[in-house]
């Protein structure tokens, strides 16, 4: 959490620490992960709804698309790389 405070308050200065410290006290009343609970809560506070899905669906894990010439693209999963 000291490095998305960091990035968040210090170097984009998107936040003020009060409302860093406000949105992060939240993420005690949600369930999951803090990194994903405050990244939904600020894409929530930024961007409506739709910054809110965007956040969650950026921390989730990506599919990799591997091209084989013979065979067309072949969809891995991250853990067969």
């Amino acid at each position: 959490m000291v490095f998305a405070r960091r990035g968040i308050v210090d170097q984009r200065r998107s936040m003020t620490m009060e409302e860093f410290n406000a949105t992060f006290a939240l993420r005690h009343f949600r369930p999951g992960p803090d990194t994903v609970n405050l990244s939904v809560v600020f894409g929530l506070r930024f961007r409506g709804e739709a910054g809110g899905i965007a956040a969650f669906a950026g921390l989730l894990p990506k599919a990799h698309v591997t091209p084989q010439p013979s065979r067309g693209p072949q969809f891995l999963t991250p853990g067969l790389i």
